[in-house]
């Protein structure tokens, strides 16, 4: 993506509504995608809802088999308004894309390749999607796709913050994850720099290999193919972001806000919305492993020792108690924040 967030607002000023309902929801539900939730993610963007947030067409649009993958892998976490049963009941998301090691030799054959699979595949695959199961290892994930609909609520920050616990837990890559902002979106650098204490991209060969993966799966401007980076002589305006040890922690912090406070609120007006954090907990982020991370822990095994009281079990949101599974880090994760 080319920018986290679809203007240069704030995460909680960065919602806004479909032009339809301006009416937030009582009660939201914060998950983690799967294959069945394709439609309704997909949905949220929509050009009639899109649109109306994004009018200078920052979040770029994504190869199918990437954006599919994504949600089949989990890689992608949502609000979801629970009293509404209509396809558009997403209320905001972001996802996590993950790039195989870099190569530049083969970097163009493989682009070649990709779009040769793509234009073979048959109607009832391109419906289906992928169904591989998550790479062992990549060397690159990406923030990107970011939308959402709550003005004023900060659920975007929400989203972020639970995205990132969970990509770190499951999902780590060998190398970076990695945002990419236009540096005139000033108040989501500000954001992603100040107050989340993601880390400046500075070095130039880093720089490079962070273009040449952030734009494999961006489609062209007719929707076919994959894009290109921008001439070099633009790389100067933008800036690449990347997650550090010390921004787990600061996430982990956020959540816990979110949790005790049961839910969100608006900064405007102080409306409050419910919110279901339970599929934390059911991911392996149980309260006990965030309060954790956020004193700064970061030992896999001490936080895989940490165990879950089964009358702990949240049916009740999972906000103040851990979840009923322990669900602990893949062993092979050697990711460690930078």
């Amino acid at each position: 993506m080319r920018n986290d967030l679809p203007s240069g607002r704030k995460p909680e000023e960065q919602d806004n509504t479909n032009g339809q309902n301006n009416r937030p929801p009582p009660r939201l539900k914060l998950e983690f995608s799967k294959a069945a939730d394709y439609d309704r993610i997909n949905a949220a963007f929509s050009p009639q809802r899109l649109n109306i947030i994004d009018p200078h067409g920052y979040v770029a649009k994504r190869l199918q088999d990437d954006f599919k993958k994504a949600i089949n892998n989990g890689a992608a976490a949502f609000l979801s308004d629970e009293n509404d049963t209509s396809i558009d009941n997403v209320k905001g998301v972001l996802f996590s894309y993950h790039y195989p090691e870099y190569n530049a030799a083969d970097a163009i054959e493989q682009t070649a390749e990709k779009q040769k699979s793509q234009s073979k595949r048959s109607e009832q695959e391109q419906a289906e999607g992928p169904q591989e199961a998550i790479e062992g290892t990549h060397e690159y994930s990406e923030f990107g796709s970011a939308v959402s609909y709550l003005p004023g609520f900060g659920s975007a920050k929400l989203i972020m913050a639970a995205l990132a616990l969970k990509e770190w837990w499951h999902n780590p890559p060998s190398g970076m994850l990695f945002n990419e902002i236009e540096n005139s979106n000033q108040a989501s650098g500000k954001t992603y720099r100040d107050a989340l204490k993601w880390e400046t991209v500075t070095d130039p060969d880093e720089i490079a290999k962070l273009f040449s993966a952030g734009y494999k799966n961006v489609t062209s401007d007719s929707g076919h193919g994959i894009g290109k980076p921008p001439p070099k002589e633009k790389w100067k305006d933008k800036t690449f972001y990347s997650f550090t040890e010390r921004s787990l922690a600061i996430h982990a912090r956020i959540l816990l806000d979110y949790m005790d406070a049961g839910g969100i609120a608006n900064k405007h007006t102080g409306e409050f919305i419910d919110v279901d954090f339970s599929a934390l907990a059911q991911a392996g982020l149980t309260r006990k492993r965030i309060e954790a991370l956020a004193t700064g822990e970061t030992s896999r095994s001490k936080l895989n020792a940490m165990i879950t009281d089964s009358h702990e079990a949240s049916e009740n949101d999972g906000n103040k108690n851990d979840g009923p599974e322990n669900n602990p880090a893949p062993p092979h994760n050697n990711f460690k924040p930078r």
